[in-house]
């Protein structure tokens, strides 16, 4: 019966909590409303967060009220046989002290403490728990190596623990690959670069896919940038124009790099897709495939809005020279998405 009250009275302080430690509350707050330092017991040992009693007039702070409930669970839990309550209730209070505390010494103590957490029963898988957490603060501050490294130690420590399905789910998103190709929507003499930005990816496969410009006239709604599912398949399908890949530079860091990579220039004009994959097959395999538009040609289009109203040049791309006598076509798109071709002109 004793055991079931403590049980009782534990989840009524964790409701309790779950409600303080819900964000702001209704009522407005008064000008001395309290607020937690970094450099405050909040991030302290154990014991120094036992022994704090913050000096505030704002009797009614839901904060306040929170430390007051960590400090009575920790104090339940403070004997019993089994340590895991304890640890966990501590583990708690470094996470709360995360979220609502400010300055900028928050990261360095919030780091510290979880380690002295870990430190103090390095045996117990709820020392596990408590490196993942760190291991979550490095991956924020960008420490993507030592974030990855401390949560395999906790994969190999404690493999069957919610610590180390938590840490694997870290490693996952930090070997997460990927790449987004851009370049510039017109390919001519100078020839653009590729711009493409990438982490866990050592090779990039291309392929140039000429296109019928006309087939996005007949869909009023669609966009080239906007593919469907059945485009996508069509374009996959459709034998290329070119096919080329580059290798990468490998990111030990793990984290985003930017490579500058030459277009190529043998494509004749026209309207193609580039589309760029993490693997030659271009299949869904642990992989991403992206398409972008562009055109080969040897024109420049300038423009620019007045009055309500386009105007602008066709130039020869290389020369700058205008291109006398060119057809322009122009569509815009009414109140319904619709596309709505307008008078062709010279």
């Amino acid at each position: 019966v004793e055991r079931l009250e403590a049980a009782r009275a534990a989840g009524i302080a964790h409701e309790a909590l779950a409600f303080y430690s819900s964000g702001e509350q209704a009522a407005a707050k008064p000008e001395d409303a309290f607020e937690v330092s970094a450099d405050s017991p909040i991030f302290g040992s154990a014991g120094n967060f036992l022994a704090w009693k913050p000096d505030t007039t704002d009797a009614e702070a839901p904060k306040l009220k929170a430390i007051r409930l960590h400090q009575d669970l920790l104090r339940f839990h403070e004997k019993d046989n089994e340590p895991a309550p304890f640890l966990l209730a501590d583990i708690e209070r470094l996470q709360f002290g995360e979220n609502i505390a400010f300055g900028e010494s928050k990261n360095a103590r919030y780091k510290a403490a979880l380690k002295a957490s870990a430190d103090q029963s390095p045996d117990h898988e709820l020392s596990g728990y408590a490196t993942y957490r760190r291991a979550r603060v490095l991956q924020q501050e960008g420490d993507l190596v030592e974030a990855r490294a401390l949560a395999q130690r906790v994969r190999q420590m404690f493999p069957s623990s919610f610590a180390a399905k938590k840490a694997r789910n870290l490693i996952g998103e930090i070997e997460a690959r990927s790449a987004s190709a851009t370049s510039e929507r017109v390919w001519n003499a100078p020839w653009p670069t590729i711009n493409l930005r990438y982490r866990n990816v050592t090779n990039v496969w291309f392929r140039a896919v000429a296109w019928d410009w006309a087939a996005f006239l007949d869909k009023s709604h669609q966009r080239p940038e906007y593919l469907n599912d059945a485009d996508r398949k069509a374009l996959l399908a459709k034998t290329p124009a070119l096919e080329w890949s580059a290798p990468l530079p490998a990111t030990a860091d793990f984290k985003e790099r930017l490579e500058e990579l030459p277009a190529p220039s043998t494509l004749k004009p026209g309207f193609y897709f580039l589309i760029a994959s993490h693997n030659a097959a271009f299949d869904d395999t642990d992989n991403q495939v992206q398409f972008t538009d562009f055109w080969v040609s040897d024109l420049a289009l300038i423009v620019r809005p007045r009055d309500g109203k386009l105007e602008g040049f066709v130039l020869e791309a290389n020369s700058g020279e205008p291109a006398a006598g060119a057809e322009i076509n122009a569509w815009h798109l009414d109140n319904q998405g619709n596309r709505v071709a307008a008078p062709e002109t010279k």
